[in-house]
């Protein structure tokens, strides 16, 4: 039996910065001669088997970014050398964020970095910013004017979460991404112009914006999100681009306002439940190109009970062949009654 000792430093902080290993191999003898290599081997894969336990628990315990602070700000340095405001710490109804904290330009704006700051009520973010990260302005209640550069790249997930007060706003050119929840539950919210650029809106973006009533979605958008317009009751009219290929679930939820809806030829899904609870006289008119409607797609309540939406169809269609299955109101273009 053999016994060998290895010693690690240790970068977590144990005592004295060592990990000492105790290995006892039985029935190895001290590789020599022709040996070397079969012993050396079994030594080298106990140092593997040991290193690797110990490699992932120091990664999980890297240090964070150093916060640097300048005014009411605090930063941090960003791999590219640029920097990121990760904290305002001021009380100023009125910001205007700087362009660089200590000569070095700011190019996002933190995760939380303005969360939940109720003093804000006016916003300008500079240009060379290119990214608002997730929760950065979130329940900032009395946030009612937000101008964004026009080198802004992205929106992030709850970027603008509850933000009650601002009621307009305007998303750069360059903007090719809203994260999840990015103005969900932006109560007073009734404009907001979208660039042609956007290509992904996250699920939720717009959820419970209950003042929103028309909003022109732009060319490139892909899809319909799931849960997207979802209790947006005043809205009354909405565009759906050629090119986008779904509606997710509950898209259109209890979106009473909505009258009318056409959908392109290049649609294959209507998600589940994505216009339950519109109005029943709501015309939805369903290409031949859909050939999967989710439960509940097509449907409201009304007076306690299930009822209808108003479909178009072509005839033959999948859509035809849904609407005939559960019962639901349809006719051909060009007709005017419909037939269950």
């Amino acid at each position: 039996m053999n016994s060998f000792i290895f010693m690690f430093r240790c970068p977590m902080g144990r005592e004295n910065g060592w990990i000492i290993f105790d290995v006892t191999v039985d029935n190895m003898p001290i590789p020599t001669g022709g040996k070397v290599m079969k012993k050396g081997t079994a030594l080298l894969l106990v140092l593997i088997l040991i290193l690797g336990a110990l490699l992932p628990a120091a990664s999980a315990e890297e240090s964070e970014p150093v916060r640097f602070t300048s005014g009411d700000y605090e930063y941090v340095i960003l791999g590219d050398g640029t920097a990121e405001i990760v904290r305002y710490n001021g009380t100023d109804e009125e910001v205007s964020i700087p362009a660089a904290m200590d000569g070095i330009p700011v190019t996002s704006i933190g995760e939380a970095a303005f969360f939940a700051n109720q003093s804000l009520a006016s916003v300008i973010i500079p240009e060379g910013v290119t990214g608002i990260v997730g929760w950065s302005f979130a329940e900032c209640y009395n946030l009612n004017s937000i101008t964004l550069p026009k080198s802004l790249v992205s929106i992030g997930t709850y970027a603008f979460y509850e933000c009650t007060s601002v009621r307009a706003i305007v998303i750069p050119d360059n903007v090719a991404r809203v994260g999840s929840y990015a103005f969900s539950t932006c109560s007073a919210l009734d404009s907001i112009t979208l660039p042609d650029n956007l290509t992904d809106v996250g699920e939720f973006a717009f959820t419970d914006c209950i003042s929103l009533n028309v909003i022109q979605l732009p060319a490139h958008l892909s899809g319909i999100s799931s849960y997207l317009f979802c209790g947006c009751t005043a809205l009354s009219s909405v565009n759906l681009p050629d090119g986008i290929d779904g509606i997710g679930e509950y898209a259109f939820y209890e979106c009473a306002s909505l009258n009318e809806i056409k959908i392109p030829g290049t649609v294959i899904r209507i998600g589940e439940s994505a216009f339950y609870g519109c109005s029943p006289d709501l015309e939805i008119d369903i290409p031949a190109s859909v050939t999967d409607i989710g439960e509940y797609a097509l449907v409201t309540y009304q007076d306690g009970d299930f009822a209808s939406l108003s479909v178009i169809v072509s005839p033959g269609s999948y859509a035809e062949e849904y609407c005939r299955e559960n019962e639901l109101r349809f006719s051909y273009a060009g007709e005017t009654s419909a037939s269950e």
